[in-house]
């Protein structure tokens, strides 16, 4: 998946969330490779889906949320 369309989709959650007053939490920011807007082959093998690695991360993430 094109860097741009995540970007923009993650815009519309943005958005959602601001409208139903409801946190949002940017992931997506912390897969990227430093410098790019593509994510990090350490967390993805698509561009899209996680892999192993990419979950730990992600459960740190949001850990402070639950």
């Amino acid at each position: 998946m094109k860097p741009q369309l995540i970007q923009e989709i993650n815009l519309h959650y943005q958005n959602i969330a601001q409208e139903y007053k409801v946190k949002y939490i940017d992931i997506y920011s912390h897969f990227l490779e430093k410098g790019t807007n593509k994510m990090n082959k350490i967390y993805t093998n698509d561009g899209l889906h996680l892999l192993g690695e990419g979950y730990l991360l992600w459960s740190e993430i949001i850990k402070p949320y639950l």
